[in-house]
């Protein structure tokens, strides 16, 4: 696990290692301490550190300041797209275009707020079609995302944790998730497995609020991607198998970490991803 080092030995090991200190320490300071690190309290929370260090933790997580992605379905081999993501995580900016039976939708809006515009084959909306296209697109904001950065989101709010012992095994731990009242669906239940060896999640299981009574689904974790970020590497698996003969693979794909972005990004009624 990274920590923090005083003022006075985080200048010295610059010196020691032969690296020029930053030209102004109290700025490098103040970046250093602007990290909110999660309070450790229990073995619960030990675990989703380790899982969340394994994918470059909160030092590359929250100096992240956008991302660019595709969420698809796979089946048979066919993959399907369903969106294509641009996220300005800094000012909560949108931009998310996907194929509808009618057309081309661009939404644009404010992950914060739920505001934005709408546009199909490049004609704006009227109110009732870009109220329905704002929440489509806000969902799978929710939706997609979690699929692709869920260890990232350990310890947001509401996020209750604990070891499922009776599950791990020498090839995993497994952290349990539920859910405060926070989200769109709080009464899902997730199970991380962790591999031991790497700390990242290696597959998961869920049971979703509206099929309380189901048994767990089971997905499998590969074709993890390692991104050079402003505060360090971050690392995605891309690809989500189910493991039921014939299930879907969920693609969270074509993940790239923006550091600008222009004025168009979240006006263009274009397509442009």
């Amino acid at each position: 696990m990274l920590r923090l080092l005083p003022a006075a030995l985080f200048l010295c090991a610059l010196l020691i290692l032969g690296c020029e200190p930053p030209e102004d320490p109290a700025e490098a300071l103040e970046q250093e301490a602007a990290i909110d690190r999660p309070a450790v309290t229990d073995a619960a929370d030990s675990l989703a550190m380790r899982t969340y260090e394994a994918i470059g933790g909160p030092e590359a997580w929250q100096r992240l300041p956008g991302l660019r992605f595709d969420f698809a379905i796979e089946r048979g081999g066919e993959r399907t797209l369903v969106a294509k993501h641009l996220w300005n995580r800094e000012t909560g900016d949108y931009r998310l275009e996907r194929t509808t039976e009618d057309g081309m939708e661009v939404i644009l809006f404010n992950v914060d707020t739920q505001a934005g515009t709408a546009y199909r084959d490049g004609e704006a909306l009227g109110d009732a079609a870009t109220a329905d296209a704002l929440e489509a697109a806000y969902q799978r904001y929710i939706n997609d995302t979690y699929w692709m950065m869920a260890p990232a989101k350990l310890f947001d709010a509401g996020v209750n944790r604990s070891v499922a012992a009776d599950s791990a095994s020498a090839d995993y731990d497994v952290l349990h998730l539920t859910f405060g009242d926070v989200g769109l669906t709080p009464d899902d239940r997730y199970w991380l497995y962790i591999d031991t060896d790497t700390d990242r999640v290696e597959r998961w299981a869920f049971i979703l609020q509206n099929n309380p009574d189901a048994a767990p689904s089971f997905f499998t974790w590969t074709d993890y991607v390692t991104l050079a970020a402003p505060g360090g590497d971050i690392h995605i698996a891309q690809r989500k198998a189910s493991e039921a003969e014939g299930g879907p693979a969920i693609l969270t794909d074509n993940v790239d970490v923006v550091t600008t972005f222009t004025p168009a990004d979240f006006e263009a009624p274009e397509p442009r991803l």
